[in-house]
């Protein structure tokens, strides 16, 4: 029946009734489809009957079953390792938002360390106390290693080692996970926090390296030659996840290089078939014994070395050429790799594999079936379990990597330590299905089919005992009025209980299914008569008028995008202590009342602790992100899916950089030829007025701050920054995604949108907070009002911080110098920085130039050492930043440091009287009102400045007065414009942008407040109105050219709206 769910006793992670309030509460994981990786659920009742003590029993009776009765401690003492930079870089985001939510519901005691460096989780291990249940590693494989290590060195080895591991897959190949949760869900992070709090222990083998004296624990994999090619030759694509391992593996077999070492190894079993048919009747074993029992505790130090290095009894040596070895323990090293099928976490043997120079041809005809194991049957594959074995190299140079790590290419030797290391496992064993040989290889008239069985599947709970059924909250929602589902109850101790907590639920959502009807009831009596104002006083909203008008001019309407239902686990509310009081029996005994007044504190404690908690998440969560991020990090998870197409734009189709591009600072002058200035402006005039709107989409969710356009021809891609840290990116003429209508069939609407977006969380707190003030281009720099400047890399898909401020001041405006390796900022404070990208923090330097906010800042791109600054004081000034510079140390207002040095404004008000501080200042013209904007054009030599008094200034600046040393002898602007610049609160102040195109006459864009794109000459001449009543309601505020395509352009509006302008047969 769709009204009862079916939740395995491993799946539920706690019940809790509390006798005062009546509520029950179960979480529990649950996956929608077979397919679908587990979620955290919260389901609720109130009871309703009298038999409290029957609930109360049941609930801790199902929690008995639960853990107790399954081999399971409640509420394990966790401590958890996070990695920020394993694999793919999500290991924090991961553990915050699904791992820590679900060991919460457990009741787990966390106690979290973020690891910061190489070496970290060593050191922890090193020095950890043992009293804690498990070690919860968030990363790769490789945090594991640390961490066997750091227990090696522990005061207590043995002790220390016994304390289970249990990995949280974030990083590139999780082979760990693999094998302890299936290929199917090796990666499923949800997978592996619950068997964190449910897994059961299973003693491992683990082996020692001994390399020029020293002692190294290893758990997982020694490879050498291709295999360690494909390991560590591939660290620069950890972006692409476990897929770099198979790359790696085909561009080893394209090199065909051989392995110039000699193995020897002592021999425990050679035979292919022995081996597999071991495994098969080993799992059939297991199946049918079930769970493990936990082997006890014993201390002391690690167990000595058995075989010296000069031993030779019973060693064998290969004597074929070599194209790798591959040695160790756990039959997956890759999703698409079982390297060893029938390994076995406790035989006290090392499987090795060693591939002979044969011919690429063999070796790529094996790899089809790698992900299957297939590969242990390739005849000319040489595997064998063996005691110990030892590498001597023959040439100096090669790979070896030990668990993913790099090691000296040096002679080593490794021997077993049987079940020296715990971890915790679903199944007791390695949850891999590996088939019989094919029929093509001899077998020796065995029938090994018999004992090939998939031990993940043996546990699955079906029917019977091992299952208990709830009524499911959506299933009740989505029933008609009075419908009474079928209830299915699993009675552990009474029904009734079961019943009491059914029963909440119908008579509460019947109530809702009313109550919802009576509103539709009276808002279409109200509309009948016509009642507009009750309707909406009461609080509804009105349907539409069938007969109202349509009207032509309609916003872009986005398209649809099917959310994913993200189960979230609820944090607790604070509630009335009124509502929650109970009515207390009149004559209640004083024993009693003192047990029920201590349930109530012990209640109020607990409420307590769980809001501390809630408020501290809610506290860490609103904080800035000053660490790197990747792309399905910024993405979102509703968004993760649009990650690869993302890669694609980014790194594929705009790979080549786009140095910006600087004009000459004479091009465009004529003196006394007016003619050709007028025909450059009509022929300027001619190509710009014929652009119309080709593509429209709503790119951010928030207000449009800031926009930058890429310099690519081939597409156009355009960046815009919201007012809550949001970047999109739209590809603007891009096919656009077809999204299904109400009857399946591809959806039409004129007013949709057009081309591809992706909106790109890169400045947190999501809140007005982290405003995007600026973009520049290639790579992509973003300064936000989260007192951050960040950079997201083409190349390498991850935004990484560039700077921040301190105490809270806002980074109004950045730009950077033509060779993109300096960058000056402008920030609320009237300051401003310049920073060396090339440099440490140390030789940033912070110059107070405004009492008040500098809110833009723009330096000359033929002459950067020329800076322009508008301010709130009205001014717009011209600095000389090679005089700034020559501020003496001494004179810094902050004690020189890591962080650079800082020059407040009185400093530099003295500096400005000096004799050579006086031509520090090179210009300066008072508005009537805030200066909002001013900038170069990309010549250097003409300025635009928007302020709130309704002018655009225009200033033309001759290469004479660059290369004096005084203040230029006038300031004075040679011409202004009224145009209206009264955004007010709800939109974004107006700004004149340039287009960076050098090569056309330099004119520049500006939004009106008619709804218009207005684009100027640098003479202040009305080149064109780009105006579309039927498809434009709102002003576009923010504007920006093509630098590179004269006749592109884009805009933004307050709604996160977006235009491109453009020559309509170009689509």
């Amino acid at each position: 029946s769709k009204a009862s769910i079916y939740i395995p006793y491993r799946q539920i992670l706690s019940v809790d009734f509390q006798p005062n309030s009546g509520i029950l509460t179960v979480l529990y994981l649950h996956r929608k489809k077979q397919a679908d990786p587990l979620g955290l659920v919260k389901l609720g009742g109130v009871h309703q009957g009298s038999t409290v003590d029957v609930t109360t029993q049941w609930a801790e009776s199902l929690m008995t079953h639960v853990y107790e009765n399954s081999g399971v401690e409640r509420h394990r003492r966790l401590k958890v390792l996070v990695n920020p930079h394993g694999g793919v870089r999500k290991g924090v985001s991961v553990f915050l938002k699904t791992v820590e939510p679900i060991f919460r519901a457990a009741r787990c005691s966390l106690d979290v360390t973020y690891t910061t460096h190489r070496g970290h989780a060593f050191d922890i291990a090193k020095n950890l106390p043992l009293d804690y249940d498990a070690i919860i590693t968030v990363s790769g494989d490789g945090l594991i290693h640390e961490v066997l290590n750091g227990f090696a060195q522990h005061e207590d080895p043995r002790k220390a080692l016994s304390i289970p591991i249990a990995p949280i897959p974030t990083g590139s190949g999780n082979g760990l996970s693999l094998n302890l949760l299936g290929p199917e869900r090796g990666f499923d992070v949800t997978e592996a926090a619950l068997n964190a709090i449910k897994g059961e222990h299973m003693k491992v083998d683990v082996f020692s390296l001994t390399q020029s004296g020293k002692r190294t624990i290893s758990f997982m994999s020694q490879a050498l030659g291709l295999m360690a090619d494909l390991d560590i030759g591939t660290e620069n694509l950890r972006w692409m996840g476990d897929t770099r391992f198979m790359v790696g593996l085909l561009r080893g077999i394209l090199k065909f290089k051989a392995c110039p070492v000699q193995l020897s190894y002592k021999i425990a079993e050679s035979d292919k078939v022995k081996m597999a048919e071991d495994l098969f009747k080993l799992q059939a074993d297991r199946n049918s014994q079930g769970q493990t029992s936990i082997t006890p505790v014993t201390s002391g130090g690690l167990p000595p070395l058995m075989n010296l290095p000069d031993d030779t009894e019973g060693w064998t040596t290969y004597d074929k050429p070599i194209l790798y070895v591959y040695a160790g323990k756990g039959p997956y090293v890759g999703r698409d790799y079982m390297a060893f099928p029938v390994s076995q976490p406790d035989d006290g043997l090392i499987d090795v594999m060693v591939q002979p120079v044969s011919s690429r041809k063999e070796i790529l005809s094996s790899l089809g079936g790698a992900a299957k194991g297939e590969t242990y049957w390739q005849p000319s594959l040489h595997y064998v379990k063996a005691h110990a074995y030892r590498i001597k190299p023959l040439t100096p140079k090669g790979a070896l990597a030990v668990d993913g790590e790099i090691f000296p290419f040096e002679e080593f030797q490794v021997e077993v330590h049987q079940k020296l290391a715990t971890l915790l496992t679903p199944y007791g064993y390695y949850a891999v299905n590996f088939s019989p040989p094919r029929p093509n290889i001899s077998t020796g008239g065995k029938n090994l089919s018999t004992y090939c069985a998939l031990p993940y599947d043996s546990v699955c709970i079906h029917a019977g005992p091992s299952r208990v059924s709830f009524v499911d909250a959506i299933s009740f929602v989505d029933a008609a009025v009075g419908q009474q589902p079928v209830v299915t109850t699993f009675n552990p101790t009474a029904t009734p209980g079961i019943e009491i907590f059914f029963a909440s639920f119908r008579l509460k959502l019947s109530s809702e299914k009313e109550r919802e009807a009576n509103i539709a009831r009276n808002r279409a009596l109200l509309e009948e008569l016509e009642l507009k104002q009750a309707v909406a006083g009461l609080g509804f909203t009105p349907s539409a008028s069938k007969s109202a008008p349509k009207t032509k001019v309609q916003p872009v309407q986005p398209r649809k995008r099917v959310k994913k239902e993200v189960l979230e686990f609820e944090a607790p509310r604070r509630q009335s202590s009124r509502l929650k009081r109970t009515a207390i029996d009149p004559d209640e005994s004083p024993s009693k009342r003192q047990k029920r007044e201590a349930e109530l504190e012990l209640l109020r404690a607990q409420e307590a602790e769980e809001r501390l908690e809630a408020e501290e998440r809610a506290r860490i969560a609103s904080r800035p992100r000053r660490h790197d991020l990747e792309l399905d990090v910024l993405l979102g998870e509703e968004e993760k899916e649009e990650v690869s197409p993302l890669i694609a734009i980014l790194r594929d189709d705009i790979q080549d950089p786009y140095p910006r591009r600087v004009a000459d600072p004479e091009a465009f002058t004529y003196d006394k030829d007016n003619k050709k200035e007028e025909a450059e402006v009509s022929e300027l005039r001619e190509r710009l007025q014929s652009l119309k709107i080709v593509s429209r989409a709503k790119v951010t969710q928030d207000r449009v701050y800031s926009a930058a356009y890429h310099p690519e021809i081939s597409k156009d891609l355009v960046f815009f920054g919201d007012k809550h840290g949001q970047l999109g990116i739209w590809d603007a003429r891009a096919i656009p995604d077809e999204v299904p209508d109400e009857d399946g069939g591809a959806e039409t609407n004129e007013n949709g949108e057009g081309g591809k977006y992706w909106r790109l969380q890169v400045h947190w707190p999501a809140t007005s907070k982290s405003s995007i003030s600026t973009i520049k281009m290639d790579p992509v720099y973003t300064s936000s009002y989260d007192c951050s400047v960040r950079c997201l890399s083409f190349e390498t898909g991850i935004s990484r911080q560039v700077c921040a401020t301190e105490d809270g001041v806002l980074i109004s405006s950045i730009d950077l110098n033509p060779t993109g390796n300096e960058m000056w900022l402008s920030d609320s404070s009237g300051g401003v920085t310049h920073l060396d990208l090339r440099a440490s923090e140390s030789k940033t330097r912070w110059y107070g130039l405004s009492e008040q906010k500098i809110g833009c800042i723009s330096l000359n791109p033929t002459r950067p050492n020329f800076l322009l600054t508008a301010s709130n004081n009205r001014s717009l000034k011209i600095w000389d930043t090679r005089k700034l510079t020559e501020i003496a140390v001494e004179l810094s207002d902050a004690v020189p440091d890591s962080t650079g040095l800082e020059f407040g404004t009185e400093t530099i008000n003295k500096w400005l009287e000096t004799g050579p501080g006086k031509t520090c200042l090179r210009a300066e013209w008072r508005h009537d009102k805030s200066v909002s904007s001013a900038y170069w054009d990309p010549r250097g030599r003409s300025i635009v400045s928007t302020s709130y008094d309704d002018k655009l200034r225009l200033w033309d600046i001759s290469s004479e007065r660059f290369t004096s040393t005084r203040p230029f002898s006038s300031s004075r602007p040679f011409g202004q414009l009224t145009h209206n610049c009264q955004t007010g609160k709800w939109l974004t102040i107006l700004r004149a942008q340039w287009s960076p195109n050098p090569d056309v006459y330099p004119h520049f864009t500006i939004g009106n407040m008619n709804h218009s794109l207005d684009i100027f000459s640098c003479k202040g001449d009305l080149v064109a109105r780009l105006v579309d009543k039927e498809k434009i309601t709102a002003v576009q505020a923010v504007t920006c050219s093509h630098p590179n395509v004269v006749e592109r352009a884009a805009s933004g509006n307050a709604s996160g709206r977006c235009v491109l302008w453009s020559i309509p047969s170009e689509c």
